[in-house]
């Protein structure tokens, strides 16, 4: 069974990869944990400071994938980190389709509808279209 796991390093993405790393799943297949790393398609930074933020943005999935691996590790679970640049939901998506993924795990920060429609969701979004 081929498992995609999602972070962003918040403490929701946490609990689910705590959640799943107690399940039989976690020692049955093959783990891939997605960090993304958002990039607009047009900056209004100087290209420098543009540099400078996708390089922050990288540094902190690669932690966030760290804490995840971690965690992983203690249940008795590998994972294979699988970073990924654009925006979360798209890249989530299509990630668990060129992987020919069987399941998706991600926490949800659980807006209320009022904040899905001004913010939207990607745990929503990843659940629709995945």
């Amino acid at each position: 069974m081929k498992v995609v796991l999602t972070t962003d390093g918040s403490q929701n993405a946490e609990q689910s990869i705590r959640w799943f790393s107690h399940l039989p799943l976690c020692k049955a297949g093959e783990l891939l944990v997605v960090t993304v790393a958002g990039r607009a398609a047009t900056s209004i930074y100087s290209a420098e400071l543009d540099q400078e933020l996708g390089k922050r943005e990288r540094e902190y999935a690669d932690r966030a994938f760290e804490r995840a691996a971690r965690i992983l590790s203690e249940a008795g679970c590998q994972a294979v980190h699988c970073p990924r640049i654009g925006h979360a939901a798209d890249e989530i998506v299509q990630f668990a389709k060129e992987s020919d993924a069987d399941l998706v795990v991600m926490g949800a920060k659980g807006h209320s509808m009022f904040a899905k429609i001004l913010l939207g969701s990607t745990s929503d979004s990843v659940a629709t279209h995945a």
